[in-house]
């Protein structure tokens, strides 16, 4: 599977994507400026020096785990991939929620996580038959709200 993590206008978009391991990302620079994306984080350490319009190789994440991405030239710059070893999975909407099907009757840990906060919330939850579907289920997260955003005033040009 492929997947584009774009910097415009001097930041990651998305902010956070999900993946299966094996899963390609390309990163496409979409300003004027330079970026130089790298990543010291265990699940995939890895950096694409200095590029402009060009667009480099793709990058392979194998390993489970969250990956931090920042850029060495503007250090407000910063995203997540996480890749998760189960097909059920889901990056939640701007409303927060989400719906996963097709999950088989059982016991599940859930986990979920955000840039924000300092390890996930875990939750055991179990399905039964005829229930496979994951969508009413509350959960409070608390996350700080302090979100690193490029400085006012800077379209991308410099």
């Amino acid at each position: 599977e492929l997947v584009i993590v774009e910097q415009r206008g001097q930041q990651f978009h998305p902010r956070v994507t999900v993946i299966p391991p094996g899963s390609a990302v390309r990163f496409p620079n979409r300003d004027l400026t330079q970026h130089h994306v790298y990543s010291f984080s265990q699940a995939k350490a890895f950096e694409i020096e200095l590029y402009g319009g060009d667009e480099p190789a793709p990058v392979l994440f194998e390993e489970p785990g969250i990956v931090s991405l920042g850029c060495n030239i503007h250090d407000w710059m910063v995203a997540y991939v996480l890749i998760v070893e189960t097909p059920w999975y889901q990056k939640t909407g701007d409303d927060g929620r989400i719906a996963i099907s097709g999950i088989p009757a059982g016991r599940y840990r859930l986990e979920a996580w955000h840039p924000r906060m300092r390890k996930p919330l875990v939750k055991e939850v179990t399905l039964v038959g005829g229930s496979n579907t994951l969508d009413n289920l509350n959960l409070k997260l608390r996350p700080d709200r302090r979100i690193r955003r490029a400085p006012t005033g800077r379209s991308g040009g410099y």
